[in-house]
């Protein structure tokens, strides 16, 4: 009984949520970072530092299989992904229930199960698994150290080394696909093997440690397709890897260091951190769970899994505190999927230590192991409600994503140069110009990448007419306005709107959809009313579109696209469409102070806006 009880919790831990995945997993990519991995994976091509190889290998590998669109696969990749890492999940509880307080108990496997159905119902945990992103396959391998870990560390099993050796496998793979998130299990891991070598249940650690830096080097081949790739075809999005200095460049993800407060965590960093994982399972789950790591600590047998476990909470939890925190960007919930997981095998040892600590009454040892997977089902039921009130609305990501396309890229000119000031607006271009085949002719130069390590010589080969305008880029950091007329001359040029545009630009501009078309000469006022008020009616209907902005990072998207375009009509002088404009963008999301005050300050002072610098976001 116990053995079928066993196996029927595992089908409920990865079962459940991949059910749900698979209900809701959607024919497009997200916003962000998701295009590019489509693109990246179709084309074999490295993705943003620091590469992501492990992810682009799988991804083209599942581009394969003849079922669906190429971002259909790679967000399957992410569900399937994710429903591994709870099966790991599942086991690891299992392992430390039965290893480390030695509970056989029928009754023990519905805190596990109810734990992994939990999170996998979790808003973080189902958006990393619903599109294609790194998160989902690295919470896989994190969860598969976790689990090899315990097998090693915890008394009664065979085989410890074989089991430590692919926990180190495995972490050698974390560090070819998202390597910082990998890092930060390396304390803990170091700790637990210190705590159970001077328990002396490890032997021949020197042998062990030559075997486990050869493990790690095979693991770190992966990198190979990086230099391979990325000289061999360049992307017309992050250029190519020529050199060892580029490699390192890439690897090291130098361009993102920015991102590390330099110091200690601001203390509302610190509280967001903590309340996103109180978020996903629950306050008192979270609680709970501190108890279940202070009984694992406490027992001899899983004293050495105890500090693991600790170890890796805190220090995942303090790296994600470390760095800039933005509240409404999914990455931040991603480095903390391992958190989640630990959250459950937490309480799965509290279950387990609560039913030891009821010997005398065999009908409270069964309620000890009850009332815990009663907390966590009630938890379960509030994320079910979640999802039937429709908080993913994977739907309306890809009507906005067709929307913005067609409003964008797809009504340029034939062979248009088009400039992308926006990092989500690059990726979804490239991703259309790649995957879909969507206007090959427009010359598209992603501004936010332009600085990237032989990402201009690649643009300045495909397309000699852009040497100008990237090469003056590079100089003053800004697009240069000569260059830019030059340009216009022969073809037409098409710019993002964006609060740091030069004010010797503005002149030349005229609303034309997502972007805004550059003309050889300043535009009549006339003209540019005109055509603001046509893009303000269709963007009225896009508004009034049901369900299409109900998505946090969509409604971001076009919220960040209504403030630059407000910005632009504003410094242009049309000051009754900067209000609309400013309008839409309030309708949209309401009490934004900056959009408040600008739209003020035109109301009090009509005419040209000279500076912009009050107004932009702090």
């Amino acid at each position: 009984m116990y053995r079928a009880s066993r196996w029927a919790g595992l089908v409920l831990a990865a079962g459940v949520p991949l059910a749900v995945v698979l209900a809701l997993i959607g024919d497009t990519p997200y916003w962000l970072d998701s295009p590019e991995f489509v693109g990246a994976a179709f084309t074999l091509n490295p993705a943003h530092p620091p590469g992501h190889p492990l992810y682009i290998l799988l991804g083209r590998a599942i581009l394969l299989v003849p079922i669906g669109s190429a971002a259909f696969k790679l967000n399957l990749l992410g569900g399937l992904c994710a429903s591994g890492a709870l099966a790991a999940a599942y086991a690891a509880s299992m392992s430390l229930v039965e290893r480390g307080f030695g509970v056989r108990h029928p009754l023990a496997v519905l805190t596990p199960a109810a734990g992994c159905v939990l999170i996998g119902l979790s808003p973080a945990w189902l958006h990393q698994a619903l599109y294609a992103e790194v998160y989902a396959l690295q919470a896989l391998l994190l969860s598969v150290v976790i689990l090899c870990a315990l097998r090693a560390l915890l008394p009664g099993g065979t085989g410890r080394e074989r089991w430590l050796l692919g926990a180190v496998l495995a972490l050698g793979f974390t560090l070819t696909n998202h390597h910082l998130t990998g890092f930060l299990l390396v304390p803990g891991l170091i700790a637990a093997v210190t705590a159970s070598a001077l328990e002396r249940r490890l032997v021949q650690p020197s042998r062990l440690l030559v075997i486990a830096m050869v493990l790690v080097g095979a693991a770190l081949l992966t990198y190979a397709l990086i230099p391979v790739r990325g000289a061999a075809a360049p992307s017309l999005l992050l250029g190519r890897v020529e050199n060892l200095s580029d490699f390192v460049w890439l690897i090291s993800a130098k361009v993102y260091q920015k991102s590390l407060t330099g110091g200690l965590a601001h203390p509302g960093d610190v509280a967001g951190v903590l309340f996103i994982v109180a978020e996903q399972v629950g306050p008192w789950l979270c609680i709970l769970a501190l108890g279940g790591l202070y009984f694992t600590v406490r027992v001899k047998g899983s004293r050495a899994s105890g500090v693991l476990l600790v170890a890796a909470a805190g220090v995942v939890l303090a790296g994600r505190m470390m760095l800039r925190f933005d509240r409404t960007n999914p990455d931040v919930t991603g480095y903390l999927l391992l958190v989640l997981v630990l959250v459950v095998v937490s309480l799965s040892a509290l279950s387990a230590a609560l039913h030891n600590l009821s010997r005398r009454l065999a009908t409270l040892k069964a309620s000890a192991l009850l009332a815990v997977a009663v907390l966590v089902g009630w938890q379960v039921s509030l994320g079910w409600e979640r999802i039937r009130r429709g908080v993913l609305v994977g739907d309306g990501v890809e009507r906005a994503q067709v929307e913005v396309r067609e409003f964008g890229v797809a009504r340029l000119p034939p062979g248009a140069v088009a400039v992308s000031t926006l990092y989500a607006t690059s990726f979804l271009t490239w991703y259309g110009r790649v995957v879909e085949g969507e206007r090959p002719d427009v010359r598209h130069v992603p501004l936010p990448f332009v600085g990237y390590r032989g990402e201009a010589a690649v643009l300045v080969e495909e397309w000699s007419e852009l040497a100008p305008l990237v090469r003056g880029f590079l100089v003053s950091g800004s697009l240069p306005a000569s260059e830019m007329a030059s340009l216009s001359q022969d073809r037409a040029v098409f710019v993002e709107p964006d609060p740091f545009l030069d004010k010797g630009h503005i002149q030349y501009l005229e609303p034309q959809g997502l972007f805004m078309a550059f003309r050889p000469e300043p535009v009549a006022r006339r003209d540019v009313y005109a055509a603001a008020d046509a893009t303000a009616d269709r963007i009225d209907g896009l508004l009034a579109t049901r369900g299409v902005l109900e998505e946090p990072q969509t409604r971001r998207y076009v919220l960040w696209w209504l403030y630059n375009r407000t910005l632009v009509l504003a410094r242009r002088g049309y000051t009754s469409g900067a209000i609309r404009c400013a309008g839409q963008a309030l309708d949209l999301v309401p009490g934004v102070p900056e959009l408040i005050a600008l739209r003020k300050y035109l109301t009090d002072e009509p005419g040209p806006l000279k500076d912009p610098m009050p107004f932009l976001p702090r």
